[in-house]
């Protein structure tokens, strides 16, 4: 059996958000007092990913190998073509 994006993010510790606007697909990891957040962009095809420290800073994550793997994995359920866009003032 294949593991989904869906099950993979799971695996790293991180949960799926429930959002009402249907044009995103966000999964939250907690770390502490701080969390790690990627967000996936279905209209503009764009991905990014972040982390807010405990004092409310938002930097660019640094991703592990295996975060990569369930990012791609999500690209490729979404039909590919998405590129990484980093915001600097989120």
């Amino acid at each position: 059996m294949k593991i989904t994006a869906k099950g993979m993010f799971k695996r790293l510790g991180y949960q799926k958000e429930r959002i009402l606007n249907e044009r995103f697909i966000s999964y939250r990891k907690p770390n502490g007092d701080s969390f790690c957040y990627i967000q996936f962009d279905l209209k503009d095809k764009t991905y990014n990913a972040h982390y807010f420290g405990p004092k409310g800073g938002c930097f660019p994550q640094i991703l592990s190998i295996k975060e990569v793997l369930a990012i791609q994995k999500q690209i490729e359920e979404l039909g590919g073509e998405f590129t990484y866009e980093c915001k600097r003032n989120v």
